[in-house]
């Protein structure tokens, strides 16, 4: 942004007089003067009509991209916000599921235990203990993947906001 401010500046000073000292040497053909060469030292003021309409829509077209890069950047910035915030609700999300599956894998290995226990009291059924014992192993993967994707949605937060495993904690 502020490179094509100074870019606008520039066009707008090309606008104006161009001033500029010159020196050279002349060569005079005249046969009587006993030296010939000559310098010429002088001070030169030139303005170029013809170009200041170019030089007005170099400004335009400066200004313009000003405008434009503002747009992105705050384009830009409300799509980091929008995916952080995303981030942000899938990490409670996945909080919410692996505070839940936690409590289902209790309530399994309690039941599972239960079975166990009337299984050698003789009043159960092996079947019984195998399918609980079953269940009870399906619940700790369920909560060791929902533990997974807990950590893969705080890498996702990490990454939103820019930092790095050693930078953020």
């Amino acid at each position: 942004e502020l490179i094509t401010v100074d870019d606008a500046r520039i066009a707008v000073a090309k606008m104006a007089p161009n001033a500029s000292i010159f020196w050279r040497f002349n060569y005079d053909n005249d046969s009587h003067l006993y030296y010939n060469d000559w310098q010429d030292v002088g001070f030169k003021v030139s303005f170029d009509l013809l170009s200041v309409p170019e030089k007005m829509s170099r400004r335009r077209e400066v200004l313009k991209t000003k405008k434009l890069i503002r747009k992105r950047r705050l384009s830009l910035a409300a799509a980091i916000l929008t995916q952080l915030n995303i981030a942000v609700v899938d990490y409670e999300d996945a909080i919410r599921k692996h505070g839940q599956t936690k409590e289902i894998g209790v309530k399994r290995k309690q039941l599972m235990e239960a079975h166990r226990r009337h299984a050698k009291l003789g009043k159960g059924r092996i079947e019984d203990v195998l399918e609980s014992e079953a269940r009870y192993l399906f619940s700790q993967e369920r909560t060791l993947s929902i533990n997974a994707d807990v950590m893969i949605v705080k890498q996702r937060i990490r990454n939103t906001i820019g930092c790095d495993n050693t930078e953020c904690t």
